[in-house]
């Protein structure tokens, strides 16, 4: 097998969904049933095949004995964009599936011998991996891009740019912009609104940020790891308030109050916290899913903005150890477009530092290739006529809140939004 391992492996099976994902995401309105060839299948057969082939390649691993899968025409048909954008999805969640089992495989692993007819008797899993799902992938994008430039649209699912921009379309999306704590609230909304996010370098202090660290390093190392969506290496921790008094600091501090008040105030009387939570990304972690923070309401996208999210680096934010990665522009998509890796960049910054972002950025954990791990507390701000993400009221025990400072108790909620909304026996719960 040469020099050839896991990760690598890995990292091949990676971008190989990636181009993939790309391609079909690139098929026409209305053709996602549409077969690729004579006699083929269609784009929609293909990504079930493909989905059902990460399956399998998980099973043959655990259970050498398992017959080779085969796939066929018109297995599958999605109904409209909704089932063809759920479709992709699961294609996207499995190859990450993937990559993370190919990751863990150690050279034994890959050596020991399985039985697979189609290969002669007996291979090693690395040839069962590269042969039996990769380049079975990859002849499979083929057929995609063909199946594209039938359609009219070019093969690698992008449109073809003209010479003299290719390599604009080429070149990576620049960093997002950092700002001194001196900047004006004019020029943070103003680029939030350009980018969908941005910096605010060394806003507090090493005390500060070494006092969180401290109040909350026992509840963090208690906190379990997550899943696929959230990080099988990542630990994250709620009710932030009710285990830091420091914390709640960085909850009104006035720089991120004015961002919220400039971009949520306008649909609002007044905004509140949504939730509160320290993620802790461990060594060995795989970059998790994109996400928007806001995908828990029911808007369409792109509209106004109804959240925006702070972001505060509890240690060093670097490339390497898992910066939370951003896709620059995103808050302006509609709901059907996707990020792609190549979108992202990471949002690299010093402890003590500040992401803004809005709601509707698509972002992610980063990857930690280090042996360090990376802290950051998230706060999100929401309109005060929504319902919180995290119920404040029950995740900060009341003797608790009743001692937190005035301006932290309203965001919570201890405050009605108007005369009637969330009042208590007929008056704002502000007096509780």
């Amino acid at each position: 097998m040469g020099e050839l391992d896991g990760r690598r492996l890995a990292e091949w099976a990676a971008a190989l969904r990636t181009s993939t994902l790309r391609r079909l995401e690139a098929v026409p309105a209305g053709h996602e049933n549409d077969r690729v060839g004579e006699g083929a299948m269609s784009f929609a057969d293909l990504a079930r095949h493909l989905v059902d082939a990460d399956l399998w390649l998980e099973r043959k691993l655990c259970r050498p004995e398992l017959a080779a899968m085969r796939g066929g025409a018109g297995g599958e048909a999605v109904g409209g964009p909704g089932e063809w954008r759920r479709l992709l999805d699961e294609l996207a969640r499995s190859g990450e599936r993937r990559s993370r089992l190919l990751a863990g495989l150690g050279s034994a692993e890959l050596e020991r011998v399985l039985p697979d007819e189609r290969f002669g008797g007996e291979v090693p899993a690395w040839w069962v991996v590269v042969r039996g799902n990769l380049e079975h992938e990859a002849h499979h994008r083929g057929q995609i891009a063909a199946g594209l430039r039938a359609a009219g649209v070019a093969g690698d699912g992008r449109p073809e740019p003209p010479p003299e921009g290719r390599a604009a379309a080429r070149a990576a999306p620049a960093p997002l912009r950092s700002f001194t704590p001196a900047a004006k609230t004019a020029e943070l909304v103003a680029e939030l609104e350009r980018r969908g996010a941005l910096i605010v370098r060394r806003l507090v202090d090493e005390a500060t940020v070494r006092a969180i660290r401290a109040e909350l390093a026992g509840a963090l190392a208690a906190a379990g790891t997550g899943d696929e969506q959230s990080g099988f290496a990542t630990r994250r921790l709620d009710a932030v308030l009710a285990r830091s008094r420091s914390a709640a600091e960085l909850v009104v501090e006035p720089l991120v109050l004015a961002v919220a008040e400039a971009v949520l105030g306008p649909r609002c009387i007044h905004f509140q916290l949504g939730s509160t939570q320290a993620v802790e990304i461990l060594p060995g972690e795989s970059a998790t899913p994109f996400h928007r923070d806001d995908d828990l309401y029911p808007f369409e996208r792109p509209g106004p903005q109804h959240q925006i999210g702070a972001l505060w680096a509890l240690t060093d934010f670097t490339a390497d150890n898992g910066a939370t990665r951003v896709v620059p522009g995103s808050h302006r998509w509609d709901d059907r477009r996707r990020p792609r890796d190549d979108e992202a960049v990471a949002s690299e910054m010093p402890a003590g530092s500040l992401m803004i972002q809005m709601g509707s950025t698509w972002h992610s954990g980063g990857a930690n290739r280090t042996r360090q791990a990376r802290t950051a507390l998230v706060f999100n701000y929401v309109l005060g006529w929504l319902r919180q993400e995290e119920n404040q009221y029950l995740a900060v025990p009341q003797e608790i809140a009743r001692g937190l400072p005035e301006a932290v108790q309203k965001l919570m909620g201890y405050r009605s939004h108007g005369r009637m909304l969330g009042y208590y026996e007929g008056q704002d719960p502000e007096w509780i």
